[in-house]
């Protein structure tokens, strides 16, 4: 097939897919943004992904908010005749940035890098497909490099941004897919070790850590119970749910998930894999939103061990049993700002909203 090339389009809105944000939340980059079809076939859809700094100096890029170093986050809005086709890949949860995240572009300087869609999103089925690379993409000036933000290992500290992301986002790529191979399977699911009774099992991890996460988990489900019960009795009109929520809009949907995410806590057969294809330093732990009762656990989640709480609310937000959550985001600040200023939908659908109202249920 002939390739094509498109120019993106780096939009000045901050925060989500092409949602108006306030004038003051407004933030400008110096990227330019090029994506290439290099390849559509039976083996998979591989598109080249190219970002240019246009300024005169040198600008800061939070590399793991890229594909440059590999598709691990939804990235790409990819519709199949009209319909949406959903991100199989990981929801990974991070600390923040740790030293070698921000990745420095010169004045002028182009990086690029060949991402495969394949496995990361299901196009297997033939049709007309639509392809966008949208991206919430943290960019600073090199000048204000001392206010990046770097996790602290060796304090057991995350990093918290407090920028606004500007949103990347493609014009759209059409193609013609005609048996494309389904998404390879996941390579670092383990199956769960079982005596016949159903408990939780642990693969990889050691006693220790057993015990790490047995108290998490338990903390985890009190805080998603006592959810539960807030929500149904106070419900939007109470301060803790306007300040993750915002608007009475989705009251009952977040009321319903906050329920789910405490009968699926109270279940016994969890599989915690402590270690995972994803487990670079800053990556606490990660799920597939419909591999449920499966979590997967990185040395940082023992590091970070102020997290681990919030860490199990969020993940479990993920599965589709549950809330089906994205990661529009994370922080406390942002998770306020979300449901303060933007569509409630964003914030009733950001996995770390759920976690930050558990972790301050009342």
């Amino acid at each position: 097939m002939k390739l094509d090339s498109i120019l993106c389009r780096l939009t000045l809105i901050a925060l989500v897919l092409l949602l108006a944000a306030p004038a003051a939340m407004a933030v400008q980059t110096g990227l330019r943004c090029d994506l290439e079809l290099v390849q559509s076939g039976p083996q998979g859809v591989v598109v080249l992904l190219s970002l240019t700094n246009t300024t005169n100096e040198d600008l800061l890029v939070l590399e793991y908010e890229t594909p440059l170093a590999g598709l691990d986050a939804d990235l790409f809005r990819i519709e199949r005749d009209g319909q949406a086709v959903a991100y199989v890949g990981p929801m990974i949860m991070r600390a923040g940035p740790v030293d070698g995240s921000w990745l420095r572009l010169a004045a002028g300087e182009t990086v690029s890098a060949k991402v495969d869609l394949t496995d990361a999103y299901d196009l297997s089925v033939p049709g007309r497909y639509s392809i966008e690379y949208v991206a919430l993409q943290h960019v600073l000036a090199a000048s204000e490099q001392a206010i990046a933000p770097v996790a602290r290992p060796l304090e057991g500290k995350t990093a918290t941004l407090t920028t606004l992301p500007a949103t990347v986002v493609s014009d759209a790529l059409e193609v013609q897919l005609d048996g494309v191979r389904a998404p390879r399977r996941l390579v670092d699911l383990i199956s769960p070790v079982r005596d016949g009774s159903p408990k939780d099992s642990y693969p990889g991890c050691t006693s220790g850590e057993i015990d790490d996460v047995v108290d998490a988990k338990a903390d985890a489900l009190t805080n998603a119970c006592c959810s539960c019960d807030y929500c149904a009795a106070k419900g939007c009109g109470s301060r803790w749910y306007q300040t993750w929520f915002g608007p009475c809009t989705y009251e009952s949907t977040v009321c319903s998930n906050f329920c789910d995410a405490c009968t699926v806590l109270e279940d016994d057969r969890f599989t915690f894999n402590c270690g995972g294809s994803y487990c670079e330093p800053g990556v606490i732990a990660y799920v597939y939103q419909s591999r449920s009762y499966e979590i997967w656990l990185c040395p940082d989640f023992f590091v970070y061990n102020n997290m681990q709480v919030h860490a199990i609310d969020h993940e479990v937000s993920h599965w589709n049993i549950v809330a089906g959550a994205e990661d529009w985001g994370y922080g406390s600040k942002f998770c306020k700002d979300l449901a303060k200023y933007y569509d409630p939908s964003y914030a009733a659908t950001n996995a770390d909203n759920y976690a930050y109202a558990c972790d301050n249920c009342r």
